[in-house]
């Protein structure tokens, strides 16, 4: 009997474990206490396998090892209670590619302490792609082992993005794509600093103003003389004092088809457009179009040139060719803007107020976002993104409340101290995705179209805004950022902006807010070109 209790009751097992500290006793026999030797810093640190077990006298030992066996790599034996332990599972072998959240450490080993550290950081390898060969469960954990940067190591599944990836394929090219992108609008913010040219011989004197009267005398009795449109070239000759208009006396007198002729100030401009003109990148016809003016278009000159003045010219210019292939090529893309916008995230109200804090209109709406959400089938976190960058931070005087009321004949019109008395119905309208609020009338149009639409609170605005996105895009299948900007099914028709980079210009908040949570899945929808 004393012969079967030294040998103990031996049996196999799957666990991985670290010992408690450098003080632990590791046995080269558990029979055998004398025998033992203390784990110091040898031994500390690091994940060991334990595939053997046994209990003897009453105790019960693990067998360590370096290696996934129980003779190869073996150090020896150690109390249950010197150690951390948790269950060892292997999962499954699938290949699959995740994504580097950019948080915590890469190891040699599954749940691998300080001496198993490949990598110590992995923030410098956010949103690598993670080729993942093996997936096993330590406890309750996951941990994903794979091949990243060229080096094979364990990464905890908190510290990737999970993510399914579909492709959808389509008829054409990518180049016939990008022809098609180039024969509608498209606009970049990347030139605005750069020099603006046009040709000198474009620049002269104009008439700012259609019907404009030319007279014979700097007064307004019946002496005109040709009445022109805007954008007519006249020849000035001096500045002369003549009757009051716009609150000025100063008039010019011009040559005007061989005539001598006076006009008031306010209709010349002694630098403007006299044909229309292409603004250019560089001081020759050839170099890129940033854009056309119109004849009768006042410009500031900043530089004058023989050939060719530099004028003061919008932050939104055209793009080449290469910059709009850039953005539209989807191997460029951060992979959110290929995130189907369909489904939840699943974060909640108190993450979602954490990113909103301080974020004018917008602040305290997490639940808002997503309720309307999962009303109408869209991306909280999207939404939240989306409403971000539309409103300034939420603070754009569209999404603050514009107040707007009928005037004598129904009309709608945004309210001002003059015509306040006059109006009827005064309403406060909220508009969080510049819904309707077209180029050049912004304000009025949004605040309108808001008006209409009966969003006469934060919360009917923020619901009005998802409805709208589902009803008008993720509906009909521009169900991605991606798709909402360059409609890759029918390229260069329906889509949401002209900006370039407008997917783009989301993505990074969304990667923000999606890093905030622990653990999520992510379903990409990539579009594949012929």
């Amino acid at each position: 009997h004393e012969t079967d209790l030294a040998v103990g009751l031996e049996s196999s097992t799957s666990q991985l474990g670290h010992l408690n500290s450098g003080t632990v006793k590791i046995y080269k026999d558990y029979a055998n206490s004398a025998d033992a030797i203390e784990a110091g810093t040898d031994h500390t640190h690091e994940v060991y396998y334990i595939k053997k077990q046994a209990e003897y006298n009453g105790n019960l030992y693990y067998l360590i090892s370096r290696s996934p066996s129980s003779t190869s790599g073996a150090v020896g034996w150690v109390k249950n209670s010197d150690m951390s332990v948790q269950i060892h599972l292997g999962v499954d072998r699938e290949a699959k590619t995740f994504y580097v959240k950019g948080t915590g450490s890469a190891y040699s080993k599954a749940w691998g302490g300080n001496k198993n550290l490949v990598i110590s950081s992995l923030a410098s390898l956010e949103d690598a792609a993670f080729a993942i060969n093996l997936t096993e469960k330590v406890g309750d954990d996951v941990w994903y082992r794979g091949v990243l940067s060229g080096k094979t190591v364990w990464i905890h599944e908190d510290n990737l993005i999970k993510i399914q990836t579909i492709y959808s394929k389509y008829t054409h090219t990518f180049e016939e794509a990008l022809t098609k992108q180039m024969g509608v609008l498209q606009q970049t913010d990347k030139y605005r600093n750069s020099a603006a040219y046009v040709a000198s011989s474009n620049i002269g004197a104009a008439i700012t103003a259609d019907k404009t009267n030319l007279r014979r005398a700097t007064k307004f009795e019946d002496n005109i003389a040709h009445i022109v449109s805007k954008g007519t070239p006249v020849t000035i000759v001096r500045e002369v004092p003549g009757a009051l208009s716009s609150g000025s006396t100063k008039w010019y007198e011009i040559k005007y088809a061989g005539e001598t002729l006076y006009a008031h100030s306010s209709v010349v401009n002694p630098t403007a457009i006299i044909a229309k003109a292409n603004v250019m990148s560089a001081q020759s016809g050839t170099s890129h179009v940033y854009g056309t003016l119109a004849a009768g278009t006042g410009v500031t000159i900043k530089k004058k040139g023989t050939a060719w003045h530099e004028i003061s010219y919008n932050a939104w210019r055209n793009p080449t060719r290469s910059d709009v292939a850039e953005y539209l090529n989807p191997s460029n893309n951060d992979k959110f803007q290929h995130l189907l916008l369909s489904s939840s995230a699943g974060v909640s109200t108190i993450e979602l107020n954490r990113v909103l804090v301080g974020k004018g209109i917008l602040t305290g709406h997490g639940q808002t976002f997503i309720n309307a959400g999962k009303q109408y089938g869209v991306n909280e976190v999207y939404l939240v993104s989306h409403a971000l960058l539309e409103t300034g931070q939420g603070t754009s005087p569209l999404a603050s409340g514009v107040e707007v009321g009928k005037n004598a004949v129904g009309q709608l019109v945004v309210v001002t101290v003059a015509n306040r008395s006059s109006l009827s119905d005064i309403k406060t309208t909220y508009n969080m995705f510049g819904v309707g609020a077209v180029d050049g009338n912004a304000l009025a149009a949004g605040a309108i179209k808001a008006y209409n639409s009966g969003w006469f609170s934060p919360e009917k605005a923020i619901e009005g805004a998802a409805n709208f996105i589902s009803t008008n895009y993720l509906k009909k299948g521009q169900d991605t950022l991606y798709k909402m900007r360059w409609n890759p099914a029918v390229p260069a028709t329906h889509q949401y902006a002209s900006d370039i980079g407008w997917a783009d210009k989301q993505t990074a908040r969304m990667r923000s807010l999606y890093s905030m949570l622990d653990s999520y899945t992510i379903t990409l929808d990539i579009p594949e070109y012929k």
